[in-house]
């Protein structure tokens, strides 16, 4: 799953708009009356095991460097301890022979894991971790480097890395439940390797705040977003400009009870709210790859999003998804301010002097917006809330 989640502008307060006693009446109104017609909230069901996650961090290594401050001890791939100590300042792990070399230490598997016996982290690469490092060699004798933890450590490592620490905690809640609920959608499909990139979800380990973060992600443990009975695959993004996308418009494969549009005034704070972009005829059309570029036409929904992209040119006309059209135009660009944030349209011009692109929004535009969600935690809606608008259909279920 794509989107475009890393916060490379400064992050403003995305409450500064929130105006008049009227609009926070309207605003409360409107969102209690989506609670309760579009999130059924059941009664907690009975505890299941809590899912452990694997995140890869690395592959297709020579060496891997590792640390642990307390004690510890290793396991080979059936779980058989292999070594311990009570500290390990500095560790090396290299192939060797069909096993693998700890310090100097050959182990006959081709697999080891590093478990932390009293809660501390590990280190990896300059960052620290919960749960347990392991290492494994492929066929061709090159590292890949995991982590293994229980899927609530694992959403604090998400949360401030998906989402700025100083929104809201109650939209900082609402995202833990959408980070989780999307990894246990991933588990329920087989997947059980995560990505720690923005191909899944950006996970930055036990970082400098990692104590509130749990926190957050406690005071919503257990609860994910289900549709039809099955889990949701519970997209977010960071500003949706004005209204989000039904699912199925932008991923093919995505149910409509969960992800159904919804109109949003509440992200207006986001610097990426409303922008624009130009580009010469010629580099259009090389990026595009046609000749002759005549003129850009859009079929867009009920809200206004652009949905489809027509390109007339000499050669024909040529139909592009909206974030295909989106992937085209940033092929090759220099720079962020070269490129679409979102492929919502407000405005395509195409003349003699080049093409303007007026935008709204940052991302895909389906499920949770980020700045949005901001925006109504700041208003005095509770997690719940927030999650019940943005996620019409679901039903909150608590499962461990």
């Amino acid at each position: 799953m794509k989107r475009e989640l890393r916060w490379r502008d400064t992050v403003r307060h995305a409450t500064r708009w929130i105006a008049a006693p009227r609009r926070a009446a309207a605003v409360a109104t409107l969102i209690a009356a989506c609670a309760l017609a579009f999130v059924r909230c059941t009664t907690p069901r009975a505890a299941a095991a809590m899912p452990e996650v694997q995140v890869l961090l690395d592959r297709d290594l020579a060496t891997v460097e590792l640390a642990c401050d307390g004690s510890y001890q290793v396991t080979d791939g059936n779980g058989d301890p292999v070594a311990q100590g009570r500290r390990l300042a500095s560790g090396r792990v290299r192939p060797s022979g069909d096993g693998l070399d700890l310090n100097g230490v050959a182990l006959a598997t081709p697999e080891m894991r590093l478990e932390p016996t009293d809660g501390d982290l590990f280190r990896y690469k300059g960052k620290s971790f919960a749960g347990d490092l392991r290492v494994r060699r492929d066929g061709r004798g090159r590292l890949e480097v995991s982590n293994v933890l229980d899927i609530e450590e694992y959403v604090a490592g998400v949360l401030f890395s998906e989402m700025p620490s100083n929104f809201p905690d109650e939209a900082l809640k609402a995202q833990a439940v959408a980070a989780r609920t999307y990894a246990r959608w991933r588990l329920d499909h087989g997947e059980t390797l995560l990505r720690s990139t923005d191909a899944d979800q950006v996970y930055g380990g036990a970082g400098p705040k990692h104590a509130r973060a749990r926190a957050l992600v406690a005071a919503t443990r257990g609860q994910v977003l289900e549709a039809e009975g099955r889990p949701l695959c519970s997209f977010f993004m960071s500003t949706c400009g004005g209204a989000t996308v039904d699912g199925p418009e932008v991923f093919k494969d995505a149910p409509r009870a969960g992800l159904v549009g919804v109109e949003c005034e509440w992200c207006k704070a986001s610097p990426k709210y409303r922008w624009k972009r130009t580009l010469s005829l010629a580099e259009l059309e090389r990026r595009l790859k046609v000749t002759g570029l005549a003129a850009i036409d859009v079929e867009r929904d009920r809200f206004g999003h652009a949905l489809r992209f027509t390109v007339r040119s000499s050669a024909g006309k040529k139909r592009l998804e909206s974030q295909e059209f989106r992937r085209q135009w940033n092929a090759g660009a220099k720079d962020d301010g070269d490129k679409l944030p979102s492929a919502w349209a407000l405005r395509l011009d195409v003349g003699r002097a080049g093409v303007t692109f007026e935008g709204a929004g940052f991302g895909h535009g389906v499920g949770l917006c980020q700045f949005g969600a901001a925006g109504l935690g700041a208003a005095g809606k509770s997690w719940r809330e927030i999650v019940a608008y943005y996620y019409r259909g679901a039903q909150l279920v608590r499962r461990w």
